[in-house]
């Protein structure tokens, strides 16, 4: 049985860890009904303070770079990659995208799944009292952590540093993640409450908006802006064009062979299966 671990580490959020406590209790076992995966033995979540977030999201960084370079020679291109991944995380998540972000699922210190949260991210982006939205945010990062436990580090979490496997397709492997954990609270939500209703737009505080108009200047200055609007889009796709991906594959091999994805990279999408799982299916073979 999973063990739900809810850390209020600001010790000024215990009403939102019950909150959270208690939708974890209520999704644990039909996340695992529905996914067929294995599920972690404890769910851990933890409530940070914005300091305590950055410090955490760069041990990680540095755990999971070190481990990757640790196992095998960076080449020039791998190193100066790594040192640009460390540069971009301190230069803007560190700084100010811990307040536009949902929730983080990473690895511990002790290699165990983990999702961060800074209770005051949720104030800003507008998820603390948008208790529907707030629903899913949580059933999404948990099930995030269903797949990194089933795959035993085969292919999640998905790596900060893309060293140990050139052959897998990054995006792939995101839009692979993404989808089946949007696919999967689908599910949940469906389950539990009926239908899918559309949602209300969050109230987003004017420090969130100020700071999204500067993180979307500042890759401007590194990119042309027709890129950038690009981005913006996939982004904004890749969880319903992903679960829509997730929901075919499934029906068309059934659960139980679908799950072979979270240990063999030869089953992660390529760039080009993403938009067309037939082609999948015919290189995979299920």
């Amino acid at each position: 049985m999973t063990e739900i671990d809810v850390l209020d580490e600001t010790e000024r959020e215990s009403q939102l860890a019950d909150q959270i406590t208690g939708m974890l209790e209520d999704t644990a076992e039909l996340v695992t009904e529905i996914t067929a995966l294995t599920p972690p033995s404890r769910l851990k979540f933890r409530l940070l303070s914005p300091k305590a977030w950055r410090a955490e999201t760069m041990a990680y960084l540095d755990r999971e770079t070190e481990a990757v370079f640790g196992r095998s020679a960076p080449s020039p291109e791998e190193a100066t990659q790594s040192r640009d991944a460390g540069r971009a995380y301190r230069a803007g998540m560190l700084a100010t995208w811990w307040m536009v972000e949902e929730g983080r699922t990473m690895l511990d210190s002790a290699g165990q799944p983990q999702t961060i949260i800074a209770p005051r991210a949720l104030h800003h982006t507008g998820l603390r009292y948008a208790s529907h939205q707030l629903f899913r945010s949580i059933v999404h990062d948990a099930v995030h952590q269903w797949q990194i436990a089933s795959s035993d580090r085969a292919i999640m979490p998905i790596p900060v540093v893309p060293h140990d496997d050139p052959t897998v397709c990054y995006q792939g492997l995101v839009h692979l993640a993404e989808g089946h954990a949007e696919w999967a609270t689908q599910a949940v939500a469906r389950r539990l409450g009926g239908p899918d209703k559309p949602f209300a737009e969050l109230p987003r505080s004017w420090r969130y908006r100020r700071q999204s108009a500067l993180m979307k200047w500042m890759a401007r200055r590194v990119a042309n802006a027709e890129a950038v609007k690009q981005a913006e889009e996939e982004a904004g796709r890749i969880r319903i064009d992903g679960a829509r991906w997730v929901q075919s594959a499934i029906e068309g091999v059934g659960v139980a062979a679908f799950n072979k994805i979270w240990q063999d990279t030869t089953y992660v999408p390529r760039q080009e299966e993403v938009t067309n799982v037939e082609r999948w299916f015919s290189r995979v073979g299920l």
